[in-house]
């Protein structure tokens, strides 16, 4: 078998500015006369497309091989190469290379002579049985042709077939030694993109009316265990050789203790086992955990710190965190901090309601932080809307209410952490780890209700830059007038330097009106 060029030696994806003109009608005359199927040649000078309208014409001979760029619309190129062959007039393509390029968790097995995931979306199934020639997708049942043949550890699939089976467009491009992919709806990684222009338009989704409900946990329960892999096979186009990538997350959740412990673990093929994050933790509705504490929460291992109004930004440490902070209430606080963990390199929007706030790519730790998201004095019912690399969407609802009414009501809150500086549960790379890895942070907050409807705060943290410890208090004051909150923050360090905001809130029907002064 060779490797296919065309204008006598010469790849046309080399071509200049100067003579694209004068080979391209060189390429015409050679294409033309040498095949008779072929009847005219499509597409800019330079491009040749084979394929446009009919995927089964093919000006190959049988046994020429064929190593094609990826391409999507907007000549968008994608990471990786695709291994194609020339059969019976017909292109037939890899299809672990095709699945690896456009990251399709299809696992291919030809010991069992099957394929079987999904593509785009969880729903759009994908099956394919060599034994009784059968594939299966979300676009129907298809008998397998004889076109269809297995060589060298891969299936080779005739482009015309590919397409039927999953809806989508595929135009090989011989002269530039490329492959337009057209598919029915975006990728994945077109949707990325998409996101990322922030302009996009949410969907509606109905407003949880169930009130909440306790599930008491086990001593032991059986974990659900969510694993992302991503296996990429690049191949070489001048010598073939293909090299292989491998790195997955693995996140188990579960009772333990009568509490929930979360595992979340990295493996690459390079560097093994690179990273262990732990956390376990216990929460409760009423004020009953830890004794004299009184605490609705307490997590040790990898913990989010304790958020203060001014100062200090979330970060996920090793250490412990303990709060007797009612979820369902929020003493006239301006801003809310939401944020969490899932698996790394996922996409989290923020909504409230169908207003998009934010969007953040979780960081390779797992965590995601929206600082500062605004609070009126209403309920403030929020929307994460989680997207994975492999077309995954998942939705989390979170409710910050502004309860004036239960102010008066409420004891004082407390919400304290203590951690070290850039430690987890286990690191493999510590090599980007400062002088100040493993110092400690301590943050603290207590709030104590004012009257019927202020509330008063006191602060602290401790934490180390540069090998000097730093030592901040803050003072803070929260009232609600006429559905209006106002909220005054003053902080000052142990070298006397100040910092204070004044921030006020009001939502008039559709329209949230705020506004912030900083004095420094």
């Amino acid at each position: 078998m060779s490797i296919v060029f065309l204008a006598h030696g010469k790849s046309i994806a080399k071509t200049t500015a100067q003579d694209t003109e004068q080979k391209y009608l060189a390429i015409q005359k050679f294409l033309k006369n040498a095949h008779p199927k072929f009847q005219s040649v499509k597409g800019e000078p330079g491009i040749t497309e084979v394929g446009t309208a009919n995927s089964d014409v093919n000006v190959l001979p049988d046994g020429e091989v064929l190593f094609l760029t990826a391409r999507l619309q907007q000549r968008l190129k994608l990471e990786g190469i695709i291994f194609a062959q020339s059969r019976n007039n017909k292109i037939a393509v890899s299809l672990k290379d095709f699945v690896q390029v456009l990251l399709f968790p299809i696992n291919i097995n030809l010991e069992e002579g099957f394929a079987e995931g999904w593509y785009i979306r969880e729903n759009k199934t994908f099956s394919l049985d060599l034994n009784s020639r059968i594939a299966k997708t979300d676009q129907g049942e298809f008998e397998i042709s004889d076109d269809v043949f297995v060589e060298d550890e891969d299936v080779f699939v005739p482009i015309n077939e590919l397409q039927e089976w999953i809806n989508f467009e595929i135009r090989p491009r011989i002269a530039a030694q490329e492959i337009l992919i057209i598919p029915s709806q975006l990728l994945p990684l077109q949707e990325k993109l998409e996101r990322k222009k922030k302009n996009r338009i949410a969907a509606k989704a109905p407003k949880p009316k169930l009130p909440t409900t306790d599930f008491p946990k086990k001593f032991i329960g059986v974990p659900v265990v969510d694993i992302t892999s991503n296996l990429s096979l690049n191949r070489d186009g001048d010598t073939g050789v293909q090299t292989k990538r491998y790195n997955s997350n693995i996140t188990a959740r579960g009772d333990f203790a009568h509490g929930t412990l979360t595992a979340r673990t990295q493996y690459t093929k390079d560097e093994g086992l690179r990273r262990v994050q732990a956390t376990y933790k216990q929460e409760s509705k009423n004020p009953d955990l830890l004794g004299p504490l009184n605490s609705r929460r307490y997590e040790i291992g990898d913990v989010t710190t304790a958020r203060l109004p001014l100062g200090n930004n979330a970060e996920q440490d090793l250490g412990f965190r303990i709060t007797n902070k009612d979820p369902l209430n929020n003493l006239t606080s301006p801003t809310s901090r939401i944020s969490g963990t899932t698996l790394p390199e996922w996409d989290v929007e923020l909504f409230r309601g169908n207003q998009f706030l934010g969007l953040q790519t979780v960081d390779e730790n797992g965590f995601f932080n929206f600082e500062n998201v605004n609070l009126f004095s209403q309920d403030n019912d929020f929307r994460l809307i989680f997207y994975g690399p492999q077309g995954e969407i998942r939705e989390e609802i979170v409710s910050v209410p502004v309860d004036t009414k239960r102010i008066a009501n409420s004891s004082g809150v407390y919400d304290v952490s203590v951690t070290l500086e850039d430690e987890q549960t286990y690191l493999a790379d510590r090599s980007s780890r400062n002088e100040d890895s493993g110092s400690l942070n301590i943050n603290a907050l207590y709030e104590r209700p004012i009257g019927a409807k202020s509330a008063a705060s006191f602060g602290f943290y401790s934490d180390q830059a540069n090998e000097t410890r730093n030592y901040v208090g803050q003072l803070g004051f929260s009232t609600a007038i006429n559905n209006t909150l106002l909220n005054f923050n003053f902080a000052s360090d142990d070298e006397l330097e100040t910092n204070a905001k004044l921030t006020t809130r009001r939502s008039f029907g559709d329209h949230d009106v705020n506004t912030t002064t900083n004095y420094i």
